[in-house]
């Protein structure tokens, strides 16, 4: 089944202290709302990192491809996101698989995109105060042996704090905190990273 979801995203990029500091500050206005758990993504992108270039070139009318699994479940989802002149959508397709190894290709847009990069990290759900959040920690990268023979795992210095306005009702994290959204994208920091001279 496929689902299409539009939605705006706001993000706010911590360090771990800096987050530590803003948590423990914090820390009152904070309510679970679901048990966290353990997300893996495997990102596509052509053979020249098209997908990637966009991302540094262009503000919108760029997209990213991925699949994506929970918790180690064997349930995967492709996820195109798309950034369009006219907002953020989601795509979102479950598929009939039983592991990110039987995928060796997507065709999109009249490309071939190829398994480039894992991105996994833990994710937590809460209300902080009237808005609803993520917070993204344990954030690492992982070439796919597709692309590059050294595996190694690489980590992130960040914690990602996400809101995610899904209609006019939604109460922004933003009136509450004393600083401006930030600009972070995970498959963008996994490349620079794990494929340090693409250029």
């Amino acid at each position: 089944m496929r689902k299409i979801e539009s939605r705006e995203e706001f993000k706010l990029v911590f360090g771990v202290s800096e987050f530590n500091t803003f948590l423990s500050n914090n820390i009152k206005d904070f309510t679970k709302l679901y048990t966290g758990r353990k997300i893996k993504s495997l990102y596509f992108d052509t053979i020249n990192f098209d997908i990637y270039k966009n991302q540094l070139l262009y503000d919108v009318d760029k997209f990213k491809i991925r699949i994506r699994s929970y918790n180690n479940f064997p349930s995967f989802t492709k996820e195109i996101k798309e950034n369009t002149s006219q907002g953020k959508i989601k795509i979102s397709e479950k598929l009939d698989i039983e592991s990110f190894d039987d995928v060796e290709e997507i065709f999109y847009l009249g490309k071939i995109y190829y398994p480039t990069i894992f991105v996994s990290y833990s994710r937590d759900y809460f209300k902080y105060k009237d808005a609803r959040i993520t917070i993204d920690t344990d954030i690492q990268y992982q070439a796919s042996i597709n692309r590059k023979l050294d595996i190694s795992i690489e980590e992130s210095k960040h914690v990602v704090v996400e809101y995610k306005k899904y209609d006019k009702h939604s109460k922004n994290i933003i009136n509450y905190v004393d600083r401006p959204y930030d600009q972070f994208s995970k498959y963008q920091e996994a490349i620079e990273k794990i494929f340090p001279n693409i250029f």
